[in-house]
């Protein structure tokens, strides 16, 4: 009986196999050195690639040489596909063929990466080999030993992952037919008066670019209308909440498509309004009704780069690293938000390695096991986690119960993750969806300040995530109020943080208005405010040190003044270079300037004409929101 060859699409995953199965195939000698290392033992060889090795042949014209860039050879369809190596990895390539061509090798099992791609790489290599030994695959949903030894006692037949392989091979083509013919005639036409003008097109990449150049295209014919709006934070027992300044009699004018009832068209009706309503207290009546909401399903990869704070990219390289260095995760490119319904016993038995770890979220893991509470967490079969007919290649992203030490990126990737896999078996949050009117009585009228919200009543499964209940700490929640609680104005911690404030909000309003009028946006206020808070709370300016008058400032090692001025100035210097007006990130979208002085005035320049301001201070009392729309 012959050996064996066991192919893996990068060398790690070969190491990975080699410890593995030397359980039930004895073993393995490692052979070789540097970059033409494999393993082999009596009855195996493993060795792998490093991602492709093969590639489609660019067309040729009908003298043997390069196809020439002019329309009349277009389109470019060849009769058959043909294969080259590529160059770089082409030594690699050399080597699996010689292992595969050996007599002792019988049979060859596919063990890269349990997709398309990693079904298309395998099989570039042996069409360009031509090596027609019988095939099996090794389909490993995670790289744990078990998950390894669970798909060695399972290997699919090639007659199976034939489909699989007939996608792979029509994504190539289609990708080298339209990319190839598309940016040839693109550049042809585009060069047809002169010169060399490439203009690259592809089945994905200019279907994305049209999304983006079609936005810039509303951005650059946005027209703005200054507005004005008042916003308040009041104080009640329970903490504070905004609340936002509107004319209850507003009505819907078609004459005017962007009148709101909470919008002001003059700066004087503004500051009358907070001249009334300054220090002043008002009654609070509410309308509520309830709501819950289930957790959100397990990630797939699209969803977990969405919510991670990293780029898609950085996201998917570590969420590869947890995969492939760390064992810690199932493979991370799938786009299944589901696991096999025969998968439960691999959930409970994950779900016990986390709740016996040292995990943060080991209590919540072991509450789930227990499920002895009425409505509360258990281990359940439910169809929005258990679905054969929602699983494609892969399952969902879940942890495996193995822990290792981690980086602080990979630490926030994989929170993310274990967090969601224990969160799913939770029942929904219950919430209060709140409206919340704040009326000030004046001699002569009443001004009424409106905050919508919920207000959260049972956690469920914002448990996992530290959620208790009554305490606003998420997006749109508010703080508990009493039936028919008086709520006040807030006013500022000191008139020291007033002064203090004073210094940043001029400086800050003063760089506002040079960026309005040079016609560039800038995202600050939103991310200032959460840093100050994070940094200071919502009680007095400890720390805090503008600069002094003598220019002198003081060696706190990070002030709020820096905070607040620094990235402000540091951008409008980068915004003044032209590569800036590329970057479309940044480039018109909304521009904030802000005091932290009950009298300060907030600019905001916003595409969508929207004046939010996303966490007002506590201690900021009425304040004037000046934008446009």
């Amino acid at each position: 009986m012959g050996k064996t060859l066991i192919i893996a699409e990068k060398p790690s995953v070969m190491t990975d196999l080699s410890r593995a199965l030397a359980k039930p195939l004895g073993r393995f000698e490692k052979v070789g050195s540097g970059r033409d290392i494999f393993y082999e033992n009596d009855d195996a060889v493993i060795t792998s690639a490093v991602g492709h090795l093969v590639e489609l042949r660019m067309p040729m014209g009908p003298n043997g040489k390069k196809l020439p860039w002019k329309f009349e050879v277009l389109p470019a369809i060849p009769e058959n596909f043909d294969l080259d190596p590529i160059p770089d990895s082409e030594p690699r390539l050399k080597q699996i063929l010689k292992l595969a061509k050996r007599k002792d090798i019988d049979s060859i099992v596919n063990a890269c990466d349990a997709g398309r791609e990693g079904e298309l790489i395998f099989r570039y290599i042996l069409d360009i080999g031509d090596i027609t030994k019988p095939v099996k695959r090794l389909w490993m949903q995670s790289m744990t030993n078990n998950a390894i030894l669970e798909a060695w006692d399972s290997l699919r037949s090639d007659a199976q992952m034939r489909p699989l392989a007939d996608a792979a091979k029509c994504r190539s083509e289609s990708d080298w037919l339209v990319g190839l013919n598309a940016t040839r005639a693109l550049t042809c036409f585009n060069s047809r008066h002169g010169g060399f003008n490439i203009t690259a097109a592809g089945r994905v990449q200019t279907p994305t670019l049209s999304i983006l150049a079609t936005r810039e295209a509303e951005i650059q014919a946005f027209n703005p209308t200054p507005y004005f709006e008042v916003q308040a934070t009041f104080a009640v027992a329970a903490g504070h909440y905004p609340g936002k300044w509107i004319d209850e009699a507003w009505k819907k004018d078609e004459a005017n498509p962007h009148s709101r009832p909470e919008r002001l068209w003059e700066q004087s009706a503004a500051e009358a309004i907070r001249a009334r309503c300054e220090g002043k207290s008002g009654t609070v009546t509410e309308e509520k009704r309830a709501q819950s909401q289930i957790a959100p399903q397990l990630y797939d990869l699209t969803t977990l780069q969405r919510e991670a704070p990293f780029s898609a990219k950085g996201t998917l390289q570590i969420a590869q690293a947890l995969y492939e260095k760390h064992k810690m995760i199932t493979y991370p490119r799938t786009d299944s938000r589901y696991l096999p319904e025969d998968y439960s016993a691999n959930v409970r038995d994950t779900m016990q390695d986390i709740a016996n770890s040292s995990l943060q979220v080991a209590q919540y893991a072991a509450a789930v096991l227990k499920g002895n509470q009425d409505n509360g967490p258990r281990l359940s079969k439910s169809r929005r986690i258990f679905d054969n007919k929602k699983v494609s290649d892969h399952f969902a992203i879940i942890p495996t119960g193995k822990t290792s030490k981690l980086s602080d990126t990979e630490q926030k990737v994989y929170d993310l993750i274990v967090k969601r896999f224990i969160a799913v078996f939770y029942p929904a949050a219950e919430f209060e969806q709140t409206t919340r009117l704040t009326r000030i009585a004046q001699p002569s009228l009443t001004d009424v300040f409106k905050t919508e919200g919920r207000v959260l009543i049972k956690p469920g499964w914002l448990e996992v995530y530290g959620r208790r209940p009554g305490v606003a700490s998420g997006k749109d929640e508010l703080v508990a109020v009493t039936p028919n609680e008086t709520a006040h104005v807030a006013h500022d911690a000191s008139a020291k943080g007033n002064q203090q404030a004073a210094a940043i909000g001029a400086r800050t309003r003063h760089l506002a208005q040079q960026l309005v009028h040079a016609g560039h946006g800038l995202v600050l206020l939103a991310r200032l405010q959460k840093e100050h808070h994070r940094r200071f709370g919502k009680g007095g300016e400890e720390g805090f040190s503008p600069e002094r008058p003598d220019g002198s400032r003081s060696q706190n090692k990070n002030p709020p003044w820096e905070l607040a001025y620094s990235p402000l100035d540091a951008r409008r210097q980068r915004l003044n270079q032209p590569a800036a007006r590329k970057y479309v990130v940044l480039r018109r979208r909304c521009l904030y300037s802000y005091g932290l002085q009950s009298t300060s005035i907030l600019m905001h320049t916003s595409t969508e004409g929207s004046g939010r301001v996303d966490s007002v201070r506590s201690t900021w009392a009425t304040i004037i929101v000046a934008g446009t729309i």
